[in-house]
């Protein structure tokens, strides 16, 4: 690490930030209609570029589960629902 006060350059690579962020943003459309409609939270995950995986906490998976969420998500995404951005304790959040 340079000492505090040096000044240094970045740069981020856009095209990389752009995929998280998209990937982020769909992680949050599938863990709100899981919760929704399911009533589970998740447990666990992985995020890369467009690419990632959600754990849930289910005892068992519904019949259909996969088509379901599928046809949730897709509606939720045809609705266009702007994206807010909030900070809340986490004990609100809850």
């Amino acid at each position: 690490m340079p000492p505090a006060g040096t000044a240094v350059r970045g740069a981020i690579e856009d095209e990389r930030r752009t995929a998280l962020m998209r990937t982020h943003s769909g992680l949050h459309l599938l863990s709100g209609v899981v919760y929704r409609d399911f009533g589970s939270l998740v447990t666990g995950g992985n995020m890369e570029p467009l690419e990632a995986r959600m754990d849930f906490n289910l005892p068992e998976v519904p019949e259909g589960f996969k088509d379901r969420v599928a046809e949730a998500c897709a509606a939720e995404v045809l609705a266009d629902r702007a994206i807010e951005v909030k900070t809340l304790p986490r004990e609100q959040a809850f």
